[in-house]
């Protein structure tokens, strides 16, 4: 074919194509151009990206929208990025979180931040997140279109993402934990709570509890149907194959009773799963019976990656478990390191169906990278996992909003 009969196939393809949409494109209507939205992606085709959504003018666009979101920290513990889903769009009946990771909040090299909540804090149905920078407590809010931060008040405990109203004023409240020794000493640890639904929220110097062990999370919820917040921590271990050790506290109104032994995850447990618990838990009910159960890990000893579940009687008990539920390391669990196979498991109705689905995010490489994974929930059974980061240079650390 020489180059002018391919020339001129070009133009006649290029005149059919025009009348085609001449044709089929109502009478009136107007060929819409696409518009720039801010989802990190460059819409309009003019090579930026998220232009106009700068509205504090630092050069960054922090994107953000009313979808729910979870969080992820970089390796440097520098940064905060949000994972937005459109998962209760009618249009997605499956959770999506197809925008890539939006930037959420930084601090300068050589300082580190650390995510304590995402929930609605602030009354008003959207929301914000809470972290941490050299003992200052941070709120980053949507502000319908960019995410904007400002400082909360100093905060010296630390907060796992356990939060609920424990002092009955109808907002949320975050638990904290604080090791007064050294991190190379397992320490002590005390709970403490800071009250939510303000600007600048406060916080108790009085302990909720003594000193007691070390935990490595703990979890909020009515546990044993009396409508008052109760508490589940599991304690943890430094090296090899140690027992998960959960504990149950009982809600006295703003308080809690002395801890309970629930259950062991461990070599002396039956059945015996070996795990060192370098890994996060959660509480809400994954089967469908109206009672609140606990979900943790995965692990890194023994099976590695491996979510286990107690499930409970609404009465404060958890006579049925562990049972593994999940695997987190996806295929051979490929990786290394000393806390390979470890992570955070968190419940969230990401689909809106009234179920509550599992997130997990594993390490990968020890200090390097870390992945996360998504499974629907079917009446009680988590299906199969949906990888939403494979193998990327983020640390552990997940948040998935607080539900209560």
């Amino acid at each position: 074919m020489t180059g002018k009969t391919a020339n001129r196939n070009d133009f006649w393809h290029l005149t059919l194509l025009v009348i085609a949409l001449a044709t089929f494109l109502p009478a009136g209507q107007v060929w819409a151009q696409p518009v720039e939205i801010c989802d990190g992606i460059d819409n309009d085709g003019n090579g930026l990206i998220d232009e106009g959504f700068d509205t504090d003018g630092d050069g960054v666009a922090r994107c953000c929208n009313k979808d729910p979101f979870y969080v992820t920290r970089n390796i440097g513990s520098t940064q905060l990025h949000a994972h937005h889903s459109n998962s209760c769009s009618p249009a997605f009946p499956a959770p999506t979180f197809n925008t890539g990771p939006q930037p959420l909040a930084e601090v300068p090299f050589g300082s580190t931040l650390q995510v304590n909540g995402v929930g609605d804090f602030i009354p008003g149905g959207t929301l914000e997140v809470i972290w941490t920078t050299g003992g200052v407590r941070q709120i980053s809010m949507c502000n319908g279109v960019e995410w904007q931060t400002r400082p909360a008040g100093a905060w010296t405990y630390q907060s796992y993402f356990g939060g609920a109203d424990l002092d009955g004023d109808s907002t949320l409240d975050l638990v904290g934990w604080t090791k007064p020794f050294s991190a190379s000493l397992s320490g002590m640890t005390a709970f403490n709570f800071g009250w939510g639904g303000e600007l600048y929220p406060s916080y108790s110097l009085t302990p909720l509890i003594p000193e007691w062990g070390t935990a490595r999370t703990y979890n909020l919820e009515d546990v044993d149907s009396d409508n008052l917040p109760d508490m589940v921590y599991h304690g943890y271990a430094n090296g090899g194959p140690s027992e998960t050790k959960l504990y149950f506290l009982k809600g006295a109104g703003g308080t809690f009773l002395p801890p309970i032994p629930v259950g062991f995850i461990g070599p002396n447990s039956v059945p015996s799963v070996p795990s060192q618990p370098q890994n996060w838990g959660d509480l809400g009910d994954i089967n469908g019976d109206g009672c609140t159960d606990w979900v943790g890990g995965p692990d890194d000893d023994g099976d590695r990656g491996g979510v286990f579940a107690f499930y409970g009687d609404c009465s404060g008990n958890f006579p049925w478990g562990p049972q593994l539920v999940a695997d987190a390391c996806v295929g051979a669990c490929p990786g290394m390191g000393s806390a390979h196979g470890s992570g955070m498991s968190q419940l969230y109705d990401w689909d809106c169906d009234g179920d509550l689905e599992l997130l997990t995010s594993h390490v990968v490489f020890t200090g390097s990278t870390a992945s996360v994974t998504y499974w629907d929930n079917f009446g009680g059974t988590f299906g199969n996992p949906v990888v939403l980061i494979n193998n990327a240079p983020n640390t552990l650390t997940i948040a998935s909003p607080l539900r209560n």
